[in-house]
């Protein structure tokens, strides 16, 4: 076996209850997006999908979590996107800001015995919260 990347990126399917209005919403935040209802940004692919009923569109970031599996704040999210430093992060959130975004929770540093956080969480017309944070 070689030592190569054996995975270019990650996709997730996301049922959306306006397909077009999701689209238009990632679009405005800078994503790349298709009539397929690909929403990409540097190798983040979300697979909008079009539900068919309203009850099919259920964000994970809705559900409970169970008491102690890693109950810390800002921990409702749908999708973490790691970024490769804070000043991305900050850049990021800059950027999604001017354009419009809602935010599930806004930009700020979290800390913890052995690490640091810059995260905030994007979140979409149907509720989905993508957590975008770097550790440093």
């Amino acid at each position: 076996m070689s030592n190569a990347r054996r995975i270019k990126n990650m996709s997730q399917v996301v049922v959306v209850s306006d397909l077009a209005r999701s689209l238009a919403y990632y679009s405005r935040l800078g994503f790349h997006t298709d009539h397929w209802g690909h929403a990409d940004l540097d190798g983040l692919t979300l697979l909008l999908r079009q539900a068919q009923r309203p009850e099919d569109v259920r964000p994970l970031s809705r559900v409970p979590l169970v008491e102690g599996s890693h109950s810390y704040p800002h921990n409702d999210y749908d999708t973490f996107a790691y970024g490769p430093s804070a000043e991305a992060i900050d850049e990021l959130y800059a950027q999604f800001k001017a354009n419009g975004a809602s935010f599930a929770f806004e930009l700020f540093t979290a800390e913890s015995v052995d690490m640091r956080w810059r995260k905030f969480g994007l979140k979409d017309p149907d509720g989905y919260v993508i957590t975008f944070g770097a550790m440093f």
